[in-house]
């Protein structure tokens, strides 16, 4: 009897040689324009609690030169990345956020600065259940990998303290705006 590729066992070898990406199996790497870069599970007191990717779509134009319009794309359009932290005691992510805010746009005359400042941010997420290859300052898996260029925080969401609920950590979630982004699907070599 031959080997039937939708059957159970065919289902179970295709899991097997391609399973499905965890949420909580990720690394992420912070980069601000200037400074040193962090590993966003270690680089401080407490690791990160989640991170959203932007999206991503196409602005479109209707177009008729003759009778029916069309919608015609005409330029890419990314949304936000959004990262929560668990707020720590020292405040050492609020500062790295503070100060890389404060290189944007002046604090004292509140002025934008030059663009280079943010062409330097970058931000790295992968999957790394399976670590085994090395690219940059960190190893990562099989698994998708984004690279997010020209990244800057454009927004720090309310802190929520609250007597109510006892012996609950506070969340401290950042905004942020890229340029562009590379998707990987290959192991880098």
């Amino acid at each position: 009897m031959a080997h039937n590729p939708y059957g159970i066992t065919g289902l179970v070898s295709r899991i097997t040689e391609n399973p499905p990406v965890k949420s909580h199996q990720f690394d992420a790497y912070m980069y601000p324009p200037g400074g040193e870069g962090y590993d966003l599970n270690t680089g401080f007191s407490l690791p990160v609690v989640s991170f959203s990717t932007g999206t991503r779509s196409v602005e479109i134009k209707e177009y008729a030169y003759y009778g029916v319009k069309r919608k015609i794309p005409y330029k890419r359009k990314y949304g936000n990345l959004a990262i929560t932290f668990k707020l720590a005691q020292d405040g050492k992510i609020q500062k790295v956020i503070e100060d890389w805010m404060d290189l944007l746009i002046n604090p004292v005359t509140d002025i934008l600065k030059p663009f280079q400042t943010m062409a330097d941010g970058r931000i790295y997420l992968h999957e790394t259940k399976f670590s085994n290859k090395s690219y940059g300052n960190f190893t990562q898996g099989p698994g998708p990998r984004y690279e997010f260029f020209e990244v800057f925080p454009i927004e720090i969401l309310p802190i929520l303290f609250s007597n109510e609920e006892k012996n609950s950590t506070v969340n401290y979630e950042v905004i942020f705006a890229y340029k562009d982004y590379k998707f990987y699907t290959e192991e880098i070599k």
